[in-house]
């Protein structure tokens, strides 16, 4: 038929096509009736909300995406095989077909990049005018947290690995297991946009080697103060007798320690700067002068700490032993005295304290959300040296050495244990074994994975791996004891990824909470070889249960309970 009465008849969709659309489908009406469901309105549930709201538009996406894909790998089919076939007949030689094919390959590439850009652009934009102006300000914070930035990142590098399987030679010539690749990938795809939507939400968005300046600095910060507190008495050689004082609490120097909470500082300047790194400048809204994240956790941790030093002088008077000798030996004694008072506040209760002046009413919601998800529950790629559990002893970092009584960095965390206790690979590779009972440290075990990144295990009480010995995630390696220099049994276990040594503590599950204990958890002071307690009396840690206190190796020290 001609003219207006011409009949329009939409193509037969292919199966690969009617199989995607029809699952997409399906998961939009389960997530839509999901989400009619809740009805509460307290953070969490709108996030899970916002969370569907994405799960749902990337599904979108990916159904689109994978209904043109396969449309595209089934239109790369049937240029394949027309080219085979004119091979065949003579029409063609094989170094044209191939110049025909790439060609092709190429424009198809470029429309393919071109629409992901466009998708990416729709996708930012809908992100921030879908919330300006919104009802709930704390919503909006954590939209743009989930910034353009990371949005290319994660699809570049999905992207990039799609790119890499799809071109494969192999791929390319099994044109059914290709197809098959596709579909897989859209539902995939489908998946990691959802969940990739919401990454910023639930995690800290700097990079790991970020995360890892930052702690550090905050140790060499906290260690930097013990080591003022420490030279104390060889700085002021004039001085009889020294006092210590702890918030005002008399105290022994042996049991002031300074250990800001590095966690909560973490999760303050990702709620309030987002990806940041040390470098990054910060330009204050009052118009003060501009300043990097590294100045404002310096300021910040002055704020929480305060050293001073007191002199004075006691006069101590002896009388004259026998007045009726004629001889007066009388005599008066001046003694100088220094007292040395650090006042220490926890930063989350400076936090609370000066939440309105430090944080927006949108950053503090976030920043709640981040602390109940979880601040490393999204970078947790290692298994556990104790599945039953562990409480670390001594943080990576800077610190005070325990036994030198320098500062140095501490490479790793440190994870006190009974001794004999069974160690656990925390991933699969190759192991090498080695050290002594005596220097360093000790007896040890390194657990590569193909492509460099490692574990490492020291001061075992003895190996149960050899060099060049494959290892399983889960085995055993070796047992928990003091070699080298050590004051006590425990395992060292640092982790090295990309060349680059990070905190285990960001990647390593296990570790039990302030909910098993009463009070703050903080670095502990070795009594004795069973044996681990706060040095601060005050904010002592006891288990609740004695179970606990087992399950994690420790026994309260009898010479220390209150």
């Amino acid at each position: 038929m001609t003219g207006d009465n011409t009949e329009r008849r939409e193509r037969p969709q292919p199966l690969p096509v009617k199989i995607l659309g029809a699952a997409g489908a399906r998961i939009d009406r389960k997530i839509e009736a999901a989400l009619s469901r809740d009805k509460t309105n307290d953070a969490q549930s709108r996030i899970r909300a916002l969370a569907g709201k994405y799960a749902i538009r990337g599904f979108r996406r990916a159904r689109g995406a994978g209904a043109t894909a396969a449309r595209g790998a089934l239109r790369h089919i049937s240029l394949g095989v027309k080219l085979y076939r004119a091979t065949r007949r003579g029409d063609l030689n094989v170094k044209q077909a191939g110049a025909v094919y790439w060609r092709h390959s190429g424009r198809a590439a470029r429309s393919g990049a071109a629409s992901a850009a466009r998708v990416l652009r729709q996708e930012a934009a809908e992100a921030v005018l879908g919330f300006r102006g919104g009802e709930d300000a704390g919503l909006q914070a954590v939209v743009r947290a989930r910034n353009a930035v990371f949005q290319v990142r994660r699809a570049y590098r999905l992207g990039r690995s799609a790119v890499r399987l799809l071109t494969n030679p192999l791929v390319r010539k099994t044109a059914g297991i290709a197809v098959m690749l596709i579909i897989f990938f859209a539902f995939i795809s489908g998946g990691v946009s959802a969940v990739t939507s919401v990454f910023p939400v639930i995690s800290l968005k700097s990079t790991d080697l970020a995360l890892t300046e930052t702690w550090s600095w905050i140790t060499e910060l906290d260690a930097d103060l013990k080591m003022k507190v420490l030279r104390v008495e060889s700085e002021n050689s004039g001085i009889d007798a020294f006092h210590y004082y702890l918030n005002g609490k008399s105290t022994a120097l042996s049991r002031i320690d300074v250990k800001t909470d590095a966690e909560t500082v973490l999760a303050y300047l990702d709620s309030k700067y987002d990806d940041y790194t040390l470098a990054k400048l910060i330009i204050p809204p009052d118009g003060g002068a501009a300043h990097s994240v590294q100045a404002e956790i310096t300021r910040l941790h002055g704020q929480l700490y305060s050293l001073s030093l007191e002199e004075w002088e006691e006069i101590i008077y002896s009388s004259d032993s026998d007045p009726d000798d004629g001889v007066d030996d009388s005599s008066e004694t001046i003694v100088y005295h220094m007292d040395v008072k650090l006042t220490a506040k926890p930063f989350t209760e400076y936090l609370t304290e000066n939440a309105a002046l430090l944080l927006t009413a949108a950053e503090q919601e976030k920043m709640d959300a981040l602390s109940q998800a979880g601040l490393f529950t999204t970078r947790r790629e290692l298994g556990s040296p104790f599945p039953e559990g562990w409480v670390s002893s001594d943080r990576f970092g800077y610190r005070v050495h325990p036994i030198y009584r320098e500062k140095r960095p501490h490479t790793g965390f440190d994870i006190p244990k009974s001794e004999g206790a069974p160690v656990y690979a925390c991933h699969s590779g190759v192991a090498a074994a080695g050290g002594d009972r005596i220097t360093d440290y000790g007896l040890w075990v390194r657990i590569s994975k193909p492509n460099g990144d490692n574990t490492f295990y020291a001061h075992l009480l003895d190996q149960t791996v050899t060099d060049g010995a494959t290892v399983r995630k889960g085995d055993l390696i070796g047992h928990v004891g003091s070699t080298g220099v050590s004051t006590g049994p425990h395992l060292h276990m640092e982790y090295t990824k990309k060349g680059i040594v990070l905190n285990p503590l960001f990647y390593t599950p296990g570790q039990l909470t302030a909910v098993n204990y009463i009070g703050h958890i903080s670095t502990h002071k070795f009594h004795r070889p069973t044996c681990w307690t706060l040095p601060n009396p005050e904010n002592r840690v006891y288990f609740t249960r004695r179970e606990d206190a087992t399950t994690a190796g420790y026994v309260p020290c009898l010479n220390c309970r209150p």
